[in-house]
C-alpha cells in the first residue's frame, strides 16, 4: 500500500473510497481485503474502470458478466509496475472509452439499490447454479423427477 503513495497521479487514501474522490479518476483500485465486491460496484457507478487486484477470487456474477470488457484484471506481481501500465493503457483513448461505455452498461447489475438489479442478478444466478447441478447429476433425484423443473427457463 506503501509502494505508490508518492507516485504522480496515484491517490491513496485509506477510508477514502467516498463518490467525490472516483468523479474524475480513470482507474480505481480494486484489491483483495475489506470491501469486496464494494469497490467494483462504486468504481462502476462512477464509470472508473476497476482494476482487479484479487487472485483466485471469482467476482460477482462472474459466469454472467464480460468483467474483459469493463475491468482490468492483474495479479500482486504486476503491482510495481501498476503506473507505468495504466498509463500506457490510458493513452490508448479508445479503449478508455470502450471501457467506460461497458461499464455504464453493466453498473446497474452490481447496485442493490434502484435503479440496481443485483437482487434479480443473484435470483438468476442461484438458479442456473442449482439448474446445472441437477444437470450434471450432482443431486439425486427420482425417477419420476428427472424432468426438468418448472422454473428451469429463468435460468
Amino acid at each position: 500500500q506503501k509502494l505508490h503513495r508518492d507516485t504522480p497521479g496515484f491517490v491513496y487514501d485509506v477510508g477514502g473510497w467516498g463518490v467525490e474522490a472516483l468523479r474524475d479518476a480513470t482507474f480505481c483500485l480494486a484489491p483483495s481485503g475489506w470491501g469486496y465486491g464494494w469497490r467494483i460496484s462504486v468504481s462502476l457507478a462512477m464509470l472508473c474502470i476497476p482494476v482487479i487486484i484479487q487472485p483466485l477470487v471469482e467476482q460477482p456474477f462472474h459466469d454472467m458478466l464480460p468483467y474483459h470488457s469493463f475491468s482490468l484484471r492483474f495479479a500482486p506481481a504486476d503491482i510495481p509496475l501498476l503506473p507505468q501500465i495504466l498509463r500506457r493503457i490510458e493513452h490508448n483513448r479508445s479503449r478508455i472509452c470502450e471501457l467506460r461505455r461497458r461499464a455504464a452498461e453493466y453498473y446497474r447489475t452490481l447496485m442493490w439499490e434502484p435503479p440496481g438489479i443485483a437482487y434479480d442478478m443473484l435470483q438468476v444466478s442461484l438458479c442456473r447454479r442449482t439448474l446445472m447441478r441437477i444437470l450434471q447429476g450432482q443431486w439425486r433425484m427420482a425417477p419420476s423427477e428427472r424432468w426438468l423443473p418448472r422454473w428451469y427457463k429463468c435460468a
